[in-house]
């Protein structure tokens, strides 16, 4: 066993700079990440960054130089990871990493009451059309995940994401302060927000979309183009109530996202507000036929959520799996 893998490590660091480039470009995040404990070469080309600093009006040209020259795939001249320092608390730490995937981590000292600011995504599909130059390189963005944007570098990011034509999954965490969010993105097959707590519309353009996944206070959601999204998976945990007392295009987003979902997770309180607008009463004939797996996040467990649940499952003919969740509040 030892002399296997001391030739394994052998091979792996005799590899031309090139095949390794080759082999992470096709290995998700969490796989990439571990080939770096195989060998010292693997190790010094992951943890290589470029570090800059300066300030908020040069940042959008540094992040375009450093996709630019990511499409040389040669990170033995420009590294994959760019450290960029933005006055004595602020900075972002940006991640190319393997299959597409770009990783945006801002930083910023924590605020009490952040600014509030609104961010718009909308990936070119023709034509530059913005004022911000586009990026040359090679490299297209597949999957984003965005961190932390603030009222300090949401208009960098939104120019940035016009270049990314192919975008295909995007995922947003963390954003404080971001009080409207639009995505117009057709190619957008698998979305995620999670924890933007003062988020309080939600305006998707996204006719493609497969999987939705949204974690913290229900905003009021607008739905563009069709009526009825094709969802595969979808998550909404609304526990923590609503952050819009209206509530715009959001029960019918959950009714219609899971016609044709197999596996969901549901806050009961989601299902709740359906019932209680009065949507449910017009869907006699609404079944969830293709719903096989259900993930049920209930806040406690009496006569009355059961009885919801019951109501629920009465809509699911042909689910095999129930979860059901009851989070510890301390």
């Amino acid at each position: 066993m030892e002399d296997f893998r001391s030739t394994d490590d052998e091979l792996l660091t005799t590899l031309p700079i090139e095949l390794i480039c080759l082999i992470i470009h096709f290995l998700s995040y969490p796989h990439a990440a571990t080939m770096r404990l195989w060998s010292k070469e693997w190790r010094d080309f992951w943890d290589t960054v470029l570090a800059q600093n300066g300030g908020i009006h040069d940042l959008y040209g540094s992040l375009t130089s450093f996709l630019d020259h990511i499409g040389d795939c040669d990170p033995t001249r420009y590294p994959w990871n760019l450290f960029y320092q933005l006055g004595a608390k602020n900075f972002l730490f940006a991640s190319v990493l393997g299959n597409r995937q770009l990783r945006l981590n801002f930083y910023r000292p924590q605020e009490k009451s952040p600014p509030m600011f609104d961010l718009s995504l909308k990936p070119s599909t023709g034509q530059f059309a913005t004022s911000s130059p586009p990026i040359s390189s090679t490299f297209y963005v597949k999957t984003l995940h965005l961190k932390s944007v603030s009222h300090l570098t949401y208009s960098i990011v939104s120019s940035l994401v016009t270049n990314f034509n192919f975008l295909e999954n995007l995922q947003i965490e963390g954003c404080k302060g971001m009080h409207s969010l639009h995505i117009s993105a057709p190619k957008v097959m698998k979305l995620g927000v999670v924890d933007c707590l003062q988020l309080s519309t939600l305006h998707l353009d996204t006719p493609n979309l497969e999987s939705f996944c949204y974690r913290g206070p229900r905003p009021w959601i607008l739905v563009d183009g069709q009526d009825r999204y094709m969802l595969k998976e979808v998550m909404l945990d609304f526990r923590q109530g609503a952050r819009s007392k209206h509530l715009g295009s959001s029960p019918l987003l959950l009714l219609s996202s899971l016609m044709n979902v197999t596996c969901a997770t549901i806050c009961a309180w989601s299902y709740q507000e359906v019932i209680i607008s009065g949507l449910y009463l017009k869907c006699d004939t609404f079944k969830f036929a293709q719903l096989k797996e259900l993930r049920w996040i209930e806040r406690a467990i009496d006569s009355h959520r059961i009885h919801m649940l019951l109501s629920f499952l009465n809509l699911c003919p042909n689910l095999e799996k129930l979860f059901i969740i009851v989070p510890f509040l301390g």
